[in-house]
């Protein structure tokens, strides 16, 4: 049987560790923004970037989003667009 491991970083967080370490694994790193304050989301496009410097093949990276935030954070979605997500 063949599983892929899914990560949640909260975005929140100052470093995200875990969804680099699950995407390093070959499973999916994710981070959320859906529960970050309006404070934190200013560490998205940092924690964004570090991951996918840090981030391996063949694991992906994702991020959860708010419906209301897909407009907003069309940024972060571009960043991703050319990797397995």
């Amino acid at each position: 049987m063949e599983f892929t491991c899914f990560s949640l970083n909260p975005m929140g967080m100052t470093h995200c560790g875990n969804a680099i370490s699950t995407n390093r694994a070959g499973g999916v790193g994710s981070l959320d923004l859906e529960l970050c304050l309006d404070n934190q989301l200013d560490l998205a496009p940092e924690n964004l970037d570090k991951l996918l410097e840090l981030s391996s093949l063949p694991g992906g990276v994702g991020l959860r989003l708010k419906a209301e935030q897909i407009i907003t954070r069309e940024s972060l979605l571009t960043k991703i667009s050319y990797v397995l997500h």
